[in-house]
């Protein structure tokens, strides 16, 4: 994956690929809740120590602490904002953000600590979170009028073509 460039409401994000882990997009509505996708094996590894911080995942342990875990507890949250609602003992640890606002947006990074010497699973997610959408009728059109598909309007939009779908219906947002 090469350099690209995302405009997001007025905000230009330089995407790179990252070397410590892969980074995947999320896309939020202000006032909503968005969840940061982050998960382990419990078989393979057990119950383990994690945390999520804002930026990359660094060398050890999270930059900006936002939230961590020993085993299966909650032993540091930032904020009551910010929740692990899945079964963190199955090893979900989804990163959710209530009431998520533009500020929000940014790389957040996951670690899983794994015994061992730079074993330690590591995951960064790139959160975009725009204004409530505005209501459209009919699917998004080109400049030619002609209806686009929902991939098409990403890749228009976007420049890429690496949309799976994953991260639900897209909408035309506010200007």
């Amino acid at each position: 994956m090469g350099p690209s460039s995302f405009v997001f409401h007025g905000i230009s994000l330089g995407l790179v690929a990252v070397c410590n882990g892969y980074v995947e997009t999320v896309i939020g509505v202000a006032g909503e809740r968005v969840t940061l996708p982050c998960g382990y094996s419990v078989k393979t590894y057990g119950v383990t120590d994690t945390c999520w911080g804002r930026g990359e995942v660094p060398y050890s342990k999270c930059s900006k602490m936002v939230v961590s875990t020993e085993g299966d507890k909650v032993t540091y949250r930032q904020s009551d904002r910010y929740k692990l609602l899945g079964r963190v003992r199955k090893g979900n640890v989804s990163l959710t953000i209530i009431n998520a606002t533009e500020a929000d947006t940014g790389i957040y990074g996951c670690r899983v600590e794994v015994p061992g010497l730079f074993n330690d699973l590591k995951y960064n997610v790139l959160l975009l979170i725009g204004r409530a959408p505005v209501v459209v009728t009919g699917p998004p059109v080109s400049i030619t009028g002609k209806p686009q598909s929902e991939r098409a309007y990403w890749d228009s939009h976007t420049g890429t073509t690496d949309w799976d779908g994953s991260i639900g219906t897209l909408v035309q947002m506010q200007a």
